[in-house]
């Protein structure tokens, strides 16, 4: 395992995506930094930290037989990792579709995924995860959490890493060995409203009433509505209330 420590960089993921394509970069590859000038969210979003207080680092995998169809599952699989590694610290942590983990209904992680496609393969894949940590105070941002927020303590942050990088390299196998219905049952167990009826809204329905009950491969999130209709959403296409 090398990782590559950091004291700033824009991103992380940006910055193992050059080693990578310079061929600077092997599999299990990890590139972490104190602070990112332009760490990355989901969609362009950026993603806020204090330096020196969170984790943020990306991974390098590299896969053989990863079907782009499946591309999801990867998703899944950090995020199952990200939760269950987080549980020894907080107890309530879940998985918001499509990539955030919540403690307490507040979000503590994120998580941007970024594959290099060969034919209709995934042949490698940068995964970008930031956990907060030790900050505690988030300018605008009132539905958020940490670790130390949650335990009142501070956390080692490289042990966290090396924890949550164990977890994964023995997840990660059960993709690479195509256990999909063991990856979904893992992963609805944790999966944030799953099968709860709550409140939500977008530009065609307003605000509505449905339940979670199930994620495509592709990632689609499938609803069923009070009428008992069956809607799917995209990314972006529906907000949690």
């Amino acid at each position: 395992m090398k990782i590559i420590k950091l004291s700033a960089i824009e991103s992380t993921n940006d910055f193992l995506k050059r080693l990578a394509e310079n061929d600077s970069a092997s599999n299990g590859t990890i590139v972490q930094a104190n602070f990112q000038f332009k760490g990355k969210g989901q969609l362009h979003k950026t993603w806020q930290s204090e330096a020196g207080k969170n984790l943020l680092f990306s991974v390098l995998y590299e896969f053989s037989n990863l079907k782009i169809a499946h591309r999801f599952y990867l998703n899944k699989i950090v995020s199952i990792t990200i939760s269950s590694v987080l549980n020894h610290y907080v107890k309530n942590v879940k998985i918001k579709w499509p990539n955030d983990i919540m403690a307490h209904n507040n979000k503590i992680s994120g998580v941007l995924i970024e594959n290099v496609f060969v034919g209709d393969l995934i042949s490698k894949s940068i995964i970008g995860i930031g956990i907060n940590v030790n900050q505690i105070k988030f300018d605008n941002l009132p539905k958020v959490t940490s670790l130390k927020k949650e335990l009142k303590k501070e956390i080692n942050i490289d042990f966290l890493l090396l924890e949550l990088i164990d977890e994964l390299n023995k997840n990660i196998q059960l993709l690479q060995n195509k256990k999909f219905s063991e990856i979904d049952k893992l992963y609805f167990k944790k999966l944030y409203r799953f099968l709860k009826p709550s409140m939500y809204y977008n530009k065609k329905n307003g605000f509505f009433m449905a339940k979670i009950i199930d994620v495509l491969q592709n990632g689609l999130l499938k609803m069923e509505l009070e009428d008992e209709s069956i809607c799917l959403f995209d990314l972006k296409e529906i907000q949690f209330l």
